[in-house]
Parts: C-alpha cells; structure tokens; sequence
C-alpha cells in the first residue's frame, strides 16, 4: 500500500466519515532506504514480520537457526520477530522492535572508521542480530507449560502456582 492511500485514511474527518486510528507503531513512509542483514543467533526458527502501513503485521521470511537475510527497507518500517513455534517474542539487539538506520549513515561510519572507501560511497548491510531475551523464571516457565498444552484452558487442571495459570491465560490472549 502506497503513502498517500495512509494519508487518506487518516484524513477522512473533512467528508464526515469516522476517522480509522491506525496504531502508532507502524510504517509510516519510504523515502530513506536502509538495507539490512538480519542474522537469526538462536537455535529456534525465527518469523520475521514487516509492521505495514495499518501496523498489522505481514511475515516477511522464517530464519531457520543461523541462517541470514538480507534485505532493502526504509528508516520508518518497523521490524520484529518471534520464535515460529511458541511465537514468544524475540529481540534484535536487545530491542523490541528494530528501526533501520539511513543506508548513508551506516556508510558513512565505514570512511569515518578509515576502513579505505574511495570513491562514491555505495550502501552497506548493518548487520542486526536476532537473539532470545533475558527472561524471568516466571515468564520461562509459562512458556514452557504452555508449549505442552493443547488447550490454554487446560493449565487451570494443572498443580501449578494461580500466577503461572494467569500467565499462561495472558499468553493465549
């Protein structure tokens, strides 16, 4: 979907028509290319998902362990990940969402680091890391029950502490 449709459905107060509210963590342009090389350090599959126009998430690519990807996108396209089978989130360098820097800036920092660019300076990949994040017993635990579950219901017939059973409700919510 190109910018001005986003535009226009953000604008639509002038006809009458009620407003859709898009979330704020969503692509907003594509103006400045960035390019990218994700680099999956888990041992799980990873789904990779582009944050759209609406902020509804699109899968772009599943990572297999160690495996790369190397992409062009733009400085206002939000990206995040998730583990493909418990679907628990997952960060690229510590963050939640990774925002692409200006392809120039990346570029930039290699003739600044005196690495012997000469001449026009052509994009560079940054290299971005998908890793799992430092979770706490009860989030590890949760999701632990949970991937042996076929039903989320069916913590509540568990001998578990009532914060687990919550935690796993909060996680198939």
């Amino acid at each position: 979907m190109d910018e001005e449709h986003v535009e226009e459905q953000e604008g639509n107060a002038n006809n009458g028509e009620q407003v859709e509210r898009l979330p704020a963590l969503r692509s907003l342009y594509s103006r400045v290319q960035s390019f990218v090389r994700f680099v999956n350090r888990t041992q799980r599959s990873v789904d990779v998902f582009w944050l759209n126009y609406q902020g509804v998430r699109q899968r772009y690519k599943r990572l297999e362990p160690r495996e790369q990807l190397k992409i062009s996108t733009y400085v206002s396209h939000p990206w995040v990940f998730q583990d493909s089978e418990t679907t628990a989130k997952l960060v690229v360098n510590s963050e939640d969402v990774f925002f692409p820097k200006p392809w120039y800036e990346v570029s930039k920092g290699a003739l600044q680091e005196g690495q012997g660019i000469q001449g026009p300076v052509s994009p560079r990949h940054i290299t971005v890391y998908i890793s799992i994040p430092l979770y706490t017993l009860k989030e590890r635990a949760t999701q632990v029950i949970w991937s042996h579950l076929r039903d989320p219901k069916d913590a509540y017939k568990l001998d578990i502490p009532a914060i687990l059973m919550s935690g796993i409700a909060e996680w198939a919510a």
